[in-house]
């Protein structure tokens, strides 16, 4: 029998689990017959329509809009694609320098103007309610 096996280990394990819980400590295990697993964070069935419902309303909008610019397009038409926006970033970095400076892309240390656009374009859509701080608004609004 090895050590965590044993009626003792158990018995501590036990009472730390409770003091820890007593405290508001979230474990990532849980215990299941006796066997500590770790707890599942995978997408429900559920979360998994809503993200799919959500990239097809996003892809009949970008398809349907009038961007402001060039870049915009190109940021939403990736964000419609499932790119995060790191791998946005990246994309439009490999974009060519001779484009006009106007159509030039946002660096990789820009990455908030790239997440700024995508929640500008959702809050206009009505895909997603975000309020002044969350696009960044707040500090200049006041």
């Amino acid at each position: 029998m090895t050590s965590w096996t044993s009626r003792a280990f158990r018995e501590l394990q036990r009472q730390w689990y409770q003091r820890l819980a007593a405290e508001g400590f979230q474990d990532i295990e849980r215990l299941v017959n006796g066997e500590p697993e770790l707890k599942q964070t995978a997408l429900c069935a559920a979360d998994s329509e809503d993200r799919e419902t959500y990239y097809r309303l996003l892809r009949q909008h970008v398809s349907k809009a009038k961007f402001e610019s060039e870049i915009e397009a190109t940021i939403m038409d990736f964000h419609a694609e499932g790119a995060t926006i790191k791998e946005i970033c990246q994309s439009l970095q490999s974009l060519s320098p001779r484009r006009p400076p106007r159509f030039r892309a946002p660096t990789r240390r820009n990455r908030n103007t790239v997440r700024y656009i995508i929640r500008r374009w959702e809050a206009e859509w009505g895909l997603r309610d975000w309020d002044q701080k969350a696009l960044g608004l707040d500090r200049w609004l006041k």
